[in-house]
């Protein structure tokens, strides 16, 4: 739910630290998801309050500090897709009219990078065809602007289906 919020800060009790078997202060999993989430979006992160904590593991802030670089540096690199979107993650656009506006070949681009999209085209076509097993050719006509992941992906399971027939 904080997704959609514009957070540039994210403020940690120590308290929200636990202990790890080696007694250094560890965040709890669902924690770590969510300060993941925040790096994303490049917020800065502060650690306030004391720990509760008495053993010998908690050496201070210092520690705590340690421990968020530490979940920093262990972030997966980001995707294509992601870089891509980079630039245009907080910038409110105006709804494409296709029909009216004479779209550049960039913003298609964009929309052929959209893999959600394909893998619902790619199972629209493979129920299609499954509808059609009985019949020996079937004729499929694309008539969108941008073809290249479609066709490639329409191909791959036209042969598949058909190498299933046979």
């Amino acid at each position: 739910r904080w997704n959609g919020e514009p957070v540039c800060a994210l403020l940690v009790n120590a308290n929200a630290f636990v202990l790890n078997r080696h007694g250094f202060p560890v965040l709890p999993r669902r924690h770590q998801e969510f300060v993941r989430q925040m790096f994303k979006y490049k917020c800065y992160i502060a650690v306030s309050g004391r720990s509760n904590s008495n053993s010998e593991g908690d050496r201070g802030a210092q520690q705590y500090i340690q421990y968020l670089g530490y979940l920093f540096g262990k972030q997966p690199g980001s995707t294509e897709a992601e870089r891509f979107e980079a630039p245009y993650q907080d910038f409110l656009q105006s709804p494409l009219q296709p029909l009216a506006d004479n779209l550049e070949s960039t913003v298609y681009e964009v929309f052929e990078k959209d893999p959600v999209k394909y893998v619902r085209y790619r199972e629209a076509v493979a129920k299609y065809l499954e509808t059609r097993k009985g019949e020996e050719v079937v004729i499929m006509v694309n008539l969108t602007s941008g073809f290249g992941r479609f066709r490639r992906d329409a191909d791959t399971e036209n042969c598949r289906i058909s190498s299933a027939r046979s």
